[in-house]
């Protein structure tokens, strides 16, 4: 019989028998519990991180009313086949299942890897900024999150349109400035950062804060990633290793030179990309401002042992918003 790490006692907060999800559920005439709970959503990436928090949650008899993976059309083939698997385990777990999501243009589904072969540009990230994460995960995850709520009859009240228009920080000012704060938000968004990625949180104020807000369930927990690695043991689960896109900015050079050894049809569709973007600095590239892919492809195996080395012992912080474990 397999056992579990009992939770903290202090875990338990709501009287409905769920954890920390339901900490705002007090009311003046009902208490805690009953059927003003939070709706509790997961942002499911199909990594170790979010796979372990699902885990976590399964250990502490907490269950999620919405579990949503945002499709890029940009991963690896091995994180589809692992989200399938989890979508089959959630369903033996709690009857739901993983919920895909995914943006649209014109009516039907590109992607983001031909949006830029489209727009003849990079992914955001490889200027700097953070819209291919937003527009690609956390935005069509927010407006699965309306309609959940609106068909559950949830009452909530939406930032004007303007004002979502500017983002989290704008919201959240919004919100202030009517006497709210995203702790009066409907739902809870349960994001899979590990405690060595605690940066990340202070960083993830969330692209929705009237709507939900953010809960880091593997910070709270103290789960690194070698906890997490070792909750997925406990349930016989695979272990999914790192969720990205495979042409994503953030990729460091070893993993790059792994793309091209495993995957070399998918490394070829990033350098298209890369090649096809117009660019006023001839030296940016997927890699950013002073990396073009295309130079660490020419590389050969003893510089890119040097650089697996170096990317072992880099603790610089993961720019990508979508990196999962």
């Amino acid at each position: 019989m397999t056992t579990y790490p009992d939770p903290r006692p202090e875990d338990l907060i709501c009287g409905c028998g769920r954890y920390l999800p339901c900490r705002h559920c007090v009311t003046e005439d009902k208490g805690l519990g009953a059927s003003n709970c939070s709706l509790l959503a997961v942002a499911f990436g199909g990594g170790t991180n979010s796979t372990a928090m699902l885990c976590g949650f399964r250990e502490r008899d907490i269950k999620p009313d919405l579990i949503l993976f945002a499709d890029t059309g940009g991963e690896l083939p091995y994180t589809y086949e692992h989200v399938l698997e989890m979508d089959t385990q959630c369903r033996l777990w709690w009857g739901i299942g993983i919920e895909t999501v995914r943006k649209t243009y014109q009516g039907g589904f590109e992607g983001l890897e031909k949006n830029c072969l489209r727009m003849n540009m990079l992914p955001s990230l490889a200027y700097g900024k953070r819209g291919c994460s937003i527009k690609y995960k956390g935005e069509v995850q927010d407006g699965r999150l309306v309609k959940e709520l609106r068909a559950r009859g949830i009452p909530f009240q939406q930032a004007p349109s303007k004002i979502r228009s500017n983002g989290g920080k704008a919201i959240s000012e919004w919100l202030a400035e009517n006497g709210r704060s995203v702790n009066d938000a409907p739902a809870i968004k349960a994001i899979g950062f590990d405690a060595g990625e605690s940066h990340r949180s202070a960083n993830e104020m969330g692209s929705r804060p009237d709507i939900q807000r953010p809960w880091y369930a593997l910070i709270e927990w103290g789960w690194r990633r070698q906890e997490c690695i070792e909750a997925i043991k406990r349930h016989g689960l695979t272990q999914p290793g790192k969720s990205s896109c495979f042409f994503c900015p953030a990729m460091k050079r070893g993993e790059i030179l792994q793309l091209k050894k495993n995957y070399p049809e998918y490394f070829a569709r990033a350098l298209a990309i890369e090649k096809g973007a117009v660019l006023r600095s001839p030296g940016r590239g997927l890699g950013g401002q002073t990396l073009r892919w295309e130079n660490v492809d020419s590389n050969d195996d003893a510089q890119g042992k040097l650089w697996n080395y170096l990317d072992e012992t880099d603790e610089s912080p993961i720019p990508c918003g979508c990196y999962d474990g």
